[in-house]
């Protein structure tokens, strides 16, 4: 086999490495853009980058790992925690768990490359505020979501070869990346389920829901979508196909049994809430990261320049002991007067506005007749 140029080796490579890197954090079509077109970071971006990191720690520490106690706990011994308030409490807190450190993983990561001069799109918007699975998939890791659209879907045919072909390429790509999950049979139910919940929403007239968070059915059609969700997740985190059978029949058809949150756990769920749905309609982390006037002293810190004092941005600088307040700047000598340009004469006085100057056709300005 021939050797590859260095050129096509490159662009190989390259394609390689967006393989790999697309379905993680960051988007590679983003990466690379930052990387060949790289600026030193401002103060703005280092600000929101810091303002990225914390709110991922915070998504981390203060709410993944307390929920995530209650979903091992729960899933570790299925049989133990017999009922549907158990099942239901144990996978809620399950998609709690998985949502906050995805999330939190994912703001941590882009907050420190902002702080490194490369800027990647938000990886989750808000997903469980969708009101269709097809809009959690839009807002639910959004670079794995472009990846199989790009690199499943649409080399399948999409959405141009008919309703058949539609429906089957949305089961095999989600099947494929129930696989890419994990090497389970449960994570493979699980991206069959999810395709099949696709196609169950585009089977009137193949098109694809529209989110409609003005109708008034909003409230019904989240709760359903909310509800699916949650039973995709008894699949995915349960150990075996048998384990999820169980889970899913104490979901339906179990005994009330015991509740495993408690009310702290429900008031941490409740604030991220409130705080998602703010933010969904005033974007409150966006104006936050722009930010106000108190940010100032952020951005200066980060930017590695002196912090403003209220003298500074009040006032202009005091002087220096011992001199004066004002100075004037002494006025520049007189420029002599020489010889014109090639005419060797001394050049006349500027005529007033509105005449044309004496002069000889022909010969340069400023020179006598």
């Amino acid at each position: 086999m021939a050797a590859l140029d260095p050129a096509r080796r490159q662009l190989l490579l390259l394609r390689e490495l967006e393989l790999a890197i697309y379905p993680s954090a960051a988007g590679a079509h983003e990466f690379f853009r930052d990387l060949y077109g790289w600026r030193t970071p401002t103060g703005e971006g280092r600000q929101g980058g810091i303002l990225l990191v914390a709110l991922g720690l915070t998504k981390k520490m203060a709410l993944a790992d307390p929920l995530a106690q209650i979903a091992d706990a729960y899933f570790a011994s299925v049989g133990a925690h017999p009922g549907w308030i158990p099942a239901w409490s144990g996978v809620f807190a399950f998609g709690m768990q998985v949502y906050f450190d995805f999330s939190g993983y994912s703001d941590m990561a882009i907050g420190m490359a902002r702080l490194f001069g490369f800027h990647f799109p938000l990886n989750f918007r808000r997903p469980y505020l969708a009101d269709s699975i097809t809009e959690y998939w839009r807002r639910w890791h959004v670079t794995l979501s472009r990846w199989l659209r790009d690199y499943l879907y649409i080399p399948l045919g999409g959405n141009r070869r008919g309703r058949l072909i539609l429906y089957r390429n949305l089961i095999i790509t989600m099947l494929i990346g129930g696989f890419w999950h994990g090497a389970g049979w449960n994570r493979v139910l699980w991206g069959g389920y999810q395709g099949l919940l696709l196609v169950a929403e585009r089977l009137p007239d193949g098109k694809a829901p529209q989110y409609r968070p003005r109708s008034p059915l909003f409230p019904l059609r989240w709760l359903v979508a909310f509800g699916l969700t949650l039973v995709g997740y008894a699949i995915f985190r349960a150990p075996s196909l048998a384990d999820a059978g169980t889970v899913l029949r104490q979901m339906f058809t179990g005994a009330p049994g015991a509740q495993l949150l408690k009310p702290w756990h429900w008031g941490l769920v409740a604030l991220a809430l409130i705080a998602a749905v703010f933010e969904e309609r005033h974007e409150w982390f966006d104006r936050l990261e722009r930010g106000p006037q108190w940010a100032g002293a952020l951005r200066s810190l980060t930017s590695g320049s002196r912090l403003p004092t209220p003298d500074s941005t009040l006032s202009p600088p005091a002087p220096a002991s011992g001199t004066a307040r004002c100075r004037t700047l002494p006025r520049p000598p007189p420029a002599r007067a020489g010889p014109g340009p090639r005419c060797g004469r001394r050049p006349r006085r500027l005529p007033a506005p509105g005449r044309s100057p004496n002069r000889r056709p022909g010969s340069p300005p400023g020179c006598a007749r």
